[in-house]
């Protein structure tokens, strides 16, 4: 391996031709398609391959190609440590271009040769980027993410560069993408702050409309509840086609959302605007379970509990695991919270999360897979409210508890920290 590494370095130190010709690149794809072909049927099959890769970099040493191809091949079939040594130095050779490179190969998807090309930078950075994903080593990770976004941005790295691409669609779409993946690096070490700045990079376009969504979420995480609102205010509350609107094709989602909205509201412990928000909402109209019995019962109920005639409506609906039935529970929730009734409040909280947390509590799958890898609970929200809940109560030994656990499942969450410590 040494031995390796020092012919490597040795090499490159002392040739200096840019390029490499027509007659011997047209002699090289010949032998990398037998590579090509023969590698992963079996070890002797994979040792011929490996015997050509080693033949053709003793003859053409400033070749990115080969060793690009090496590289891909010794971490499918052989030795990964060779490997990405392989591609570090078809990286090296690509970057200060000791290799030619032709932009315009990056269109020919159906390309009959091995081309020297940006096309090949981008997939040794994204074959690289997906190794030290898989080991969980987020920085490296982020480190090739980064080298990817410079291929499609002007020398600053914030400006999308249209000069090298024939559409410039192809840039936006691209970035878009890289941005997405970057903010799901940062999630997935919990470093949301910079998930989020990612994640603001994203440029709009016809392509890409589901960022809403994406943000709310993680302005949530991150406890900037006066975005959420920003946004709600924004998107949510106009009247025509709404749901349609904010979540396209799945309406429950703008329910969902909707219901974020009032979670803003109550973490910053502003419980008046969030009550008179769902009782005057003229925006979503809830679907009522009219398959079942109780779903039924709780409907024709409900305008007799608004008007102040049904004394346990609240009592019953926490005993009752009803589709839509968190509609009510926020109602009761937050007529309580309103009117200062904690220990009410506490009940139904308690009630609710037990039922209900499984089904209602994670936000939807692949909408912000970088927050944990697939879903984000949002638990802490509960017991950051029953922490806020217990402190009223004067029961502050409970309350702290309450308290660490939000912390334990989102270190980031403002108001558990900023109440803890008041505690």
């Amino acid at each position: 391996m040494k031995q390796y590494i020092v012919f490597i370095a040795s090499s490159l130190l002392f040739l200096t031709k840019p390029a490499i010709s027509i007659g011997q690149l047209s002699e090289t794809n010949k032998l990398l398609h037998k590579a090509s072909f023969l590698r992963g049927s079996n070890k002797i099959r994979n040792q011929e391959a490996q015997n050509i890769y080693n033949l053709l970099m003793a003859k053409e040493p400033t070749n990115a190609v080969i060793y690009a191809e090496s590289g891909f091949f010794n971490l499918s079939y052989a030795d990964k440590e060779l490997g990405m040594i392989d591609l570090n130095v078809a990286m090296y050779l690509l970057e200060n271009k000791l290799c030619a490179c032709d932009y315009e190969h990056i269109y020919n998807i159906k390309k009959e040769e091995f081309f020297c090309s940006l096309e090949l930078l981008e997939k040794i950075y994204e074959e690289k980027r997906r190794v030290f994903y898989e080991k969980k080593q987020f920085d490296s990770t982020g480190h090739y993410i980064k080298k990817l976004v410079r291929l499609y941005t002007d020398s600053s790295g914030t400006k999308p560069d249209y000069s090298k691409f024939k559409n410039n669609n192809i840039v936006i779409n691209k970035l878009n993408g890289l941005y997405t993946e970057e903010a799901e690096n940062f999630g997935d070490s919990q470093k949301y702050q910079d998930a989020l700045k990612s994640y603001q990079k994203i440029i709009f376009n016809n392509f890409y409309k589901r960022t809403n969504t994406d943000l709310i979420d993680l302005y949530a995480i991150v406890g900037e509840y006066d975005s959420i609102l920003q946004i709600m205010n924004r998107e949510l509350f106009v009247k025509k086609n709404a749901d349609t609107r904010f979540a396209g094709e799945y309406p429950i989602l703008a329910v969902r959302y909707f219901f974020d909205y009032i979670s803003a509201y109550i973490a910053k412990r502003d419980f008046e605007p969030a009550y008179k928000l769902i009782t005057s909402n003229t925006t979503f109209s809830f679907i009522p379970d009219t398959k079942s019995e109780k779903g039924n019962i709780l409907l024709k109920e409900f305008p007799m509990y608004m008007k102040g005639e049904s004394s346990n409506f609240c009592e019953r609906i926490n005993q009752e695991e009803v589709e839509y039935s968190y509609f009510y529970f926020y109602h009761c929730l937050l007529n309580d919270l309103n009117n200062k009734n904690y220990e009410n409040a506490l009940l139904h909280l308690n009630n609710f999360y037990k039922l209900m947390a499984p089904q209602f509590l994670n936000l939807a799958k692949g909408s912000i897979r970088y927050l944990t890898g697939e879903s984000y609970k949002s638990d802490y929200i509960i017991f950051s409210l029953k922490g806020y809940l217990l402190s009223k109560l004067n029961k502050k030994t409970e309350a702290k508890l309450a308290y660490q656990e939000a912390l334990k499942l989102n270190p980031a969450c403002k108001e558990a920290m900023l109440e803890l410590k008041a505690l």
